[in-house]
């Protein structure tokens, strides 16, 4: 009988060949090794699969791992981006709350008045130009300029939209007579505005009634100028008119 020996759990003959070449021990180790080679080679199917889910598992863990890593610049900015959407949403809801309160008389809370506008206009003066106007050449003003500015907190002019009422009284003892009135809408006000030439502000030149000044070389300026939140801002000046030589 020919003599085998074990490998792997397995009885397998030991060629003859090796046995008179007196190399049992090296047959053991060559047949040994082949065996181990083809059971490595021939993989089974569900050992396979289990490789391939364990290769998978990697690959997501090492995907999620680099997930994690330093953020492209693209991805930085679409992250700023719905950063400031998020918080203009939380300014307008805020602006809309103080419009709220406003309306009710409540007080505001902390968080809305730190949205108000520092350059909102919360005065009016008349401009240092206010006054008679010659148009003809001849002597005395046959017409009225008036230069009006919006102040903020700081008393610095400031541009700001809104419609206007404007009324001259001449100042007599029996009380302020009515001279001229004039109005304007926020669109046609807001065309009237110049900025240059040493001005920066709204810039009128006015035809008295008739086309005829009046009598009084005194005449008072009432201003009042409604700002588009529906702020009304006053302001008063008295002018002297330059008579006409007779």
């Amino acid at each position: 009988m020919e003599p085998t020996r074990r490998v792997g759990g397995v009885a397998r003959p030991v060629p003859s060949a090796l046995l008179r070449a007196g190399l049992p021990g090296r047959a053991h180790e060559v047949r040994e090794k082949h065996w181990r080679t083809s059971r490595q080679c021939h993989t089974p199917p569900r050992a396979f699969a289990h490789a391939f889910a364990q290769l998978a598992a990697a690959a997501v863990l090492a995907l999620a791992a680099g997930c994690q890593g330093p953020l492209s610049r693209g991805e930085k900015v679409e992250m700023l981006m719905a950063r400031s959407a998020r918080l203009e949403e939380e300014l307008l809801a805020t602006r809309q709350r103080l419009a709220e309160l406003e309306g009710t008389g409540r007080p505001a809370p902390e968080a809305a008045k730190t949205t108000e506008d520092p350059f909102r206009a919360v005065a009016l003066r008349f401009g240092k130009f206010t006054g008679g106007l010659n148009a003809d050449g001849r002597p005395g003003d046959q017409r009225l300029k008036v230069v009006l500015e919006p102040l903020d907190a700081e008393g610095d002019v400031v541009k700001r939209a809104g419609s206007l009422d404007l009324e001259a009284v001449e100042p007599a003892p029996g009380g302020p007579q009515t001279l001229a009135e004039w109005k304007w809408t926020r669109e046609e006000f807001a065309k009237t505005w110049l900025s240059g030439l040493g001005l920066y502000a709204y810039v009128l030149k006015l035809d008295w009634p008739g086309g005829k000044p009046p009598a009084s070389d005194r005449v008072l300026l009432r201003a009042r100028f409604t700002t588009l939140s529906g702020e009304v801002l006053s302001a008063e000046q008295e002018i002297t008119l330059r008579r006409p030589t007779p």
